[in-house]
């Protein structure tokens, strides 16, 4: 507090005092003001605190009981989470089993892979020399086929020759069978025919009379050479029967 003044009256000391007064009772007026403006504003402020704490009990509990509840979810979750580990190690167990199974089942086709692959170039190499031999047989057998062809048509021919041959050969024996006839009618003299010559004619016209029923190949080699030399046979068979008959092996009908 500070010194206090002096004063030249006691009325001068009185409104000093009086003024101090005036001050000290609107400090304690502020003060008080104040005072009861904080206890409505403790009282609300309680009162909210109060509010709040209620709320925060509220919450505490249901919070506790929301931690009881996830609690036991935890440890059922935690129990359920074990047994599911326990058959995942199982599980992981079997399928390890299975992958090394599969893993030697791999190599084994992959061993497999590689033998029917090397089997397979086996087989491609064998189907390329197949290939190449069946066109090789191929061009053969269209060059056996163009002969067999061309063979085909000169035995027609030659077939055809044969008949025409034999044809005018019957023909002639049928007029030589007449002339005979007609010699024998007149009984000239006809000298012994050579037995050789008579069996080699009778087979002849045995042979010729059957051709058209026969298609050996021998025989037909034996038939052309029998018609090769059957003129020669004839001529000299009548030159010895008669000088006096004359007979053209070469006339045709």
């Amino acid at each position: 507090m500070s010194d206090t003044p002096s004063f030249a009256t006691p009325q001068e000391e009185v409104m000093y005092w009086k003024k101090c007064l005036e001050d000290k009772q609107q400090e304690v007026d502020d003060l008080e003001q104040n005072f009861n403006e904080y206890q409505e504003f403790s009282k609300q402020l309680e009162e909210e605190m109060e509010t709040e704490l209620r709320a925060c009990e509220k919450k505490h509990t249901d919070l506790v009981s929301q931690h009881a509840r996830l609690k036991n979810d935890y440890e059922n979750i935690q129990d359920k989470l074990n047994g599911v580990s326990r058959e995942s190690s199982s599980l992981i167990a079997s399928l390890q089993d299975e992958v090394d199974k599969l893993k030697h089942f791999k190599q084994s086709l992959l061993g497999d892979k590689r033998k029917l692959e090397q089997e397979n170039d086996t087989l491609e190499r064998r189907e390329r020399a197949s290939s190449a031999s069946v066109q090789d047989l191929s061009e053969k057998l269209d060059r056996v086929m163009e002969e067999n062809v061309w063979m085909q048509s000169e035995l027609e021919e030659s077939k055809q020759n044969a008949d025409e041959t034999i044809q005018r050969l019957r023909e002639e024996m049928r007029e030589l069978k007449q002339d005979i006839s007609v010699k024998d009618n007149k009984k000239i003299l006809i000298k012994p025919i050579p037995t050789e010559v008579s069996k080699l004619d009778n087979t002849i016209i045995t042979i010729i009379d059957q051709q058209p029923n026969n298609n050996n190949n021998n025989n037909m080699i034996f038939i052309f050479l029998t018609i090769l030399f059957h003129p020669f046979i004839k001529f000299y068979q009548f030159f010895r029967s008669s000088s006096k008959f004359t007979w053209n092996p070469f006339k045709t009908i």
